[in-house]
Parts: structure tokens; C-alpha cells; sequence
């Protein structure tokens, strides 16, 4: 059961690299279904939801493989960004602030969680994440950024970030 698993698991990432999301998903759910307590593919059918924009499912899902594994740092930090999405801001700064526990160098949770303490009023502790942020990300993070549905460029505050974020990285 296991090796068919990783078989599927496996498939399910070569079809979601190729931008196959709907045939990577039923390989994810193949997966799942053989070793349920395996969090890799929740967490991939995180991914899938939250692409398709399906947020309440890549909610339910990071969420779930937060559970079932819980120092994946990965699914707590897309746990965290779903959660800023819904704009659960106290909620989101719990699952980044543990997925910054479990490996601090994830730069796109420190600066989402940046996002989170700026949007709360937290301001200077906004800016040392935003600082700590800058030296875990590339030199140019605005493509990755951009990408982000979590992360709102057109909006005043964001700019402003973002511009305080590069001067940081200079």
C-alpha cells in the first residue's frame, strides 16, 4: 500500500509541475486515500484548492494537514496565508508564528506574517518581521509576491511594505 502511495504521491507532483492541477489532484486524492495519515498530499490538495480559488476546501485542507503533520512548516505557513485571506488575522498569526518555530527560514511566512501584524496596527513588530523577511527572500520577491492571492499590492499599506522591505534589503 505504501510504495502505491509514493507512486501516486509522486505522479500527483510531476502532473502539478506540469500545470496538470485536476489530474495532479485525483493522484493527490489516490495518494490520500492509500496512507490517510501521510500529510504530504492534504497538503497538496491544499495547494490545488487554493489555486482554483476553492478557499474554504485549501482552509479545511492546510488545516487538516497541520494534524496530521504537525511540524510540516509548510502547511502551517499556507495554513496562516489562507487564514490572512479570510482576514482571521489573530488565527493566521498563530499558524505562521508556528510555522516560523518549526523553520525560521521560510521568508514568504515571515513576510506574510509581517502582513498580518501591520494590518492588526502592530507596526514595529510589523517591521522587524518585514526586516527578518528581507534577509530569507530573494532580491526581487515582488514576482513571488505578486503571485500571491494573499498578498494585496494594490492597497496603500502593502506598497508601503513593500517599499520599506526593499530599502531593508539594500
Amino acid at each position: 500500500m505504501l510504495f502505491r502511495s509514493e507512486r501516486a504521491f509522486s505522479e500527483g507532483e510531476g502532473l502539478l509541475r506540469q500545470g496538470q492541477a485536476e489530474q495532479a489532484r485525483a493522484r493527490f486524492e489516490e495518494a490520500r486515500r492509500l496512507d490517510p495519515r501521510d500529510p504530504r498530499p492534504v497538503f497538496y490538495l491544499g495547494e490545488v484548492a487554493r489555486s482554483a480559488g476553492r478557499m474554504a476546501d485549501a482552509e479545511r485542507l492546510f488545516r487538516e494537514a497541520t494534524v496530521l503533520g504537525p511540524t510540516m512548516a509548510e502547511a502551517h505557513a499556507q495554513y496562516g496565508a489562507v487564514l490572512r485571506d479570510a482576514e482571521r488575522l489573530s488565527d493566521a498569526v498563530s499558524a505562521l508564528e508556528r510555522a516560523l518555530q518549526l523553520r525560521p527560514s521560510l521568508g514568504e511566512a515571515r513576510y506574510t506574517l509581517a502582513l498580518c501584524l501591520e494590518d492588526q496596527g502592530q507596526v514595529d513588530r510589523a517591521l522587524r518581521e518585514y526586516e527578518r523577511a528581507a534577509q530569507s527572500l530573494p532580491d526581487d520577491p515582488l514576482p513571488l509576491l505578486k503571485d500571491r492571492k494573499s498578498t494585496r499590492l494594490n492597497s496603500s499599506h502593502t506598497v508601503i511594505s513593500y517599499a520599506v522591505f526593499c530599502l531593508k534589503k539594500k
